[in-house]
């Protein structure tokens, strides 16, 4: 009896609380952009074409080993990182990585969150760059 008492008393509550509405004056925003996921190949064609801007979120270390040419690097582990983010173009295009996936997928949330129009996650990193073999030109240390 008690367990069923329990388990009426647990309905009726998450009942209540699916039914909840907001209240009809409650401003309903919807300001998350979308990340698109693209390959290191797709990445490499709009490198290409000069219409984006490529934002490396390596340390000063793993960009000064090799980026691709041209690319802002925006250090992850950096403690003013979300600032430097948030000082960014909106609007603008980007093709954002790390090594290998795992910074820059994490950076995704933040850029939607931003509200980001056009921004590309290369997911496999500079090694997915360098494993599907994309030219070297494009690759430099300076």
């Amino acid at each position: 009896m008690l367990k069923t008492l329990a388990f009426i008393t647990l309905a009726a509550l998450a009942s209540a609380a699916c039914s909840k509405t907001e209240p009809a004056n409650a401003e309903v925003t919807s300001t998350i952009a979308t990340v698109k996921t693209i390959s290191a190949e797709d990445a490499a064609q709009l490198v290409d074409k000069k219409n984006v801007t490529v934002l490396d979120l390596r340390t000063p270390e793993e960009f000064a080993e090799g980026h691709i040419a041209g690319a802002l690097n925006i250090n992850y582990h950096d403690e003013n990182f979300e600032t430097k983010i948030a000082e960014l173009d909106r609007d603008a295009s980007y093709v954002f990585h790390c090594h290998s996936g795992g910074r820059s997928g994490n950076t995704e949330k933040l850029l939607q969150r931003l509200g980001f129009t056009n921004a590309n996650h290369m997911k496999s990193g500079i090694a997915g760059w360098r494993e599907a073999g994309l030219p070297q030109s494009i690759l430099s240390s300076e």
